[in-house]
Formats: C-alpha cells, sequence, structure tokens
C-alpha cells in the first residue's frame, strides 16, 4: 500500500480537474473533490472523499486576486493561507485589514472560493539556531 503523500499524488492525477485538495485526520487521507461522480474512485482508492465548494484551480486563482488587490491597495501581506476545506486567509498589519476587505468585496473570486482577511501578528522569523 502507498504512502499518504503518493496516494494524493496518484488521486490527483487520477482526479484531474475533479480534485480540489486533500488533508489528513486520524491517518486517513482525505481528498476533496468537486464531483461526487469520483466518490466510489476516491473510497477505492483508500481515502475518503469530501464535497468540494471549488477546485484547485478556483482556489489557485483565488489567490492570485487576493495578493492583487493587497498589492493595489499597498497593503503587506505577511502571511497567505489557502485550503480546500476553508478557502483562504490573507493575514495583513491591523491598519490594513479594512482596505483589504474593501478591495476583495469588489474583487470577483473564482468559484466559491471563501477568503478572510485577518490581522497579522507580524512577519515571521526564523528561529536562532543554538550553535554548541
Amino acid at each position: 500500500m502507498p504512502g499518504l503523500a503518493d496516494l494524493n499524488m496518484s488521486l490527483k492525477e487520477t482526479l484531474g480537474t475533479a480534485y480540489a485538495d486533500a488533508w489528513v485526520v486520524d491517518g486517513q487521507l482525505h481528498v476533496a473533490v468537486t464531483d461526487e461522480s469520483v466518490f466510489e474512485t476516491v473510497s477505492a482508492a483508500g481515502a475518503v472523499p469530501v464535497q468540494a465548494a471549488f477546485s484547485a484551480a478556483d482556489l489557485q486563482e483565488a489567490g492570485r486576486r487576493v495578493q492583487a488587490a493587497a498589492a493595489a491597495t499597498g497593503a503587506e501581506l505577511h502571511k497567505i493561507s489557502s485550503s480546500g476545506q476553508s478557502g483562504i486567509v490573507a493575514y495583513v498589519p491591523a491598519g490594513a485589514v479594512e482596505s483589504l476587505r474593501a478591495a476583495l468585496a469588489e474583487t470577483e473570486i473564482p468559484g466559491k472560493v471563501p477568503v478572510a482577511v485577518a490581522p497579522s501578528s507580524g512577519v515571521a522569523t526564523p528561529l536562532e539556531s543554538k550553535s554548541s
């Protein structure tokens, strides 16, 4: 039996545009798909099918549009996360949250990808290494 990463890659290739995302819960691969007709394929491969509201392509394009809206408003993106389960969350400085939300309200987001804007606690910095 292939590992979960191999199983995910295989299903991603097999499902094509019906594939949206995948994640692991309690050691089992869950695969979000946009077409219920592939549920049996996912199940037969040993994964749990989940109905997705949007495709991987929609999620990727939505991410691009969020980045473009942030650039247009001058908002500094500290982090952007995307998930086939929850959509996109853009983290920006607190002072830029409302302007980015307003810009996104005027932006056409593909599919039904949910987009949220949240205040950032700051730009991530690498941990200092402990040298001996």
